[in-house]
């Protein structure tokens, strides 16, 4: 149960990310914004690290994998022309 609340603050930040990002009047990366308000977050304490701890170091031990899908599409085009 743990988890999924850890999943579910982590993707509420993104969401509020998003939308601060639509409501602007110039184009902007959503993802920016929802670090800056995770950090904002973390430095006030109203969001504890322990709060996001196992899902963010899950997510930072599989990053290369998330990667991969980007990578892929940079490297295939070089071998077939």
């Amino acid at each position: 149960m743990k988890l999924l609340l850890e999943i579910s603050v982590i993707f509420l930040v993104c969401l509020a990310g998003q939308g601060i990002a639509g409501l602007l009047p110039f184009p902007f990366p959503s993802s920016v914004l929802a670090m800056i308000l995770l950090f904002l977050l973390l430095v006030s304490k109203l969001i504890k690290p322990g709060h996001i701890e196992n899902f963010s170091s899950f997510l930072l031990k599989n990053m290369s994998i998330l990667f991969i899908p980007s990578n892929y599409s940079k490297i295939i085009p070089i071998f077939v022309s």
